[in-house]
């Protein structure tokens, strides 16, 4: 299951699970331990979910710590 649309648009599972990143300059980053669990989605989903995130540029990763960029506020504001 994707997180992002041919269109470039969240499916409803992609945009849950990158609300529940922290976004730029806010809190902490997390982990994706923490990720699943604050999003509720299984633990295998996190991790693909961020393996589509880096690679479209909407997560940031830094020693295993994830956080949301400046393009995933403009992708979650449309």
């Amino acid at each position: 299951m994707a997180c992002i649309n041919p269109d470039g648009s969240l499916t409803p599972s992609g945009r849950r699970v990158l609300l529940a990143l922290p976004g730029p300059g806010s809190a902490e980053p997390m982990t994706i331990d923490a990720l699943s669990t604050k999003s509720g989605v299984p633990i295998y989903r996190a991790r693909a979910s961020i393996r589509e995130f880096l690679g479209a540029g909407l997560v940031s990763e830094d020693s295993f710590l994830y956080r949301r960029t400046a393009a995933a506020e403009t992708v979650l504001e449309a």
